[in-house]
């Protein structure tokens, strides 16, 4: 039994780049949040939610990912990684938030 979502090439490019940010910040750099949107809104346009309905979150796909790709050390530290991709998830949620029609919205005339 595979654990792998299939996905399309495109949302698997973007979660691997997700990986990579989220590695780079656990690793003792920083969150690049303006990147994180970035990735983030791209995941949303690219139907994420769609591939994602029978998958676990966001952000425990990005966990697996960055601790598979991580020797031992990186389980002890596990609670630094979930504040990390819980940064990830919320960014996704707020893009998700965002695109929701606000049929109530007129422009000024």
């Amino acid at each position: 039994m595979s654990k792998t979502k299939q996905t399309t090439p495109e949302i698997d490019a973007i979660l691997s780049e997700l990986t990579h940010v989220a590695k780079e910040a656990f690793e003792g750099g920083t969150l690049d949040s303006d990147r994180v949107d970035k990735l983030t809104q791209s995941l949303s346009v690219n139907g994420w939610k769609r591939h994602s309905s029978d998958a676990p979150p966001l952000e425990d796909q990005v966990r697996e990912r960055v601790l598979a790709s991580l020797d031992s050390r990186g389980t002890s530290h596990e609670s630094e990684l979930s504040a990390i991709v819980g940064k990830i998830q919320q960014s996704y949620d707020s893009q998700t938030d965002s695109q929701t029609p606000a049929s109530n919205q007129t422009a000024p005339t």
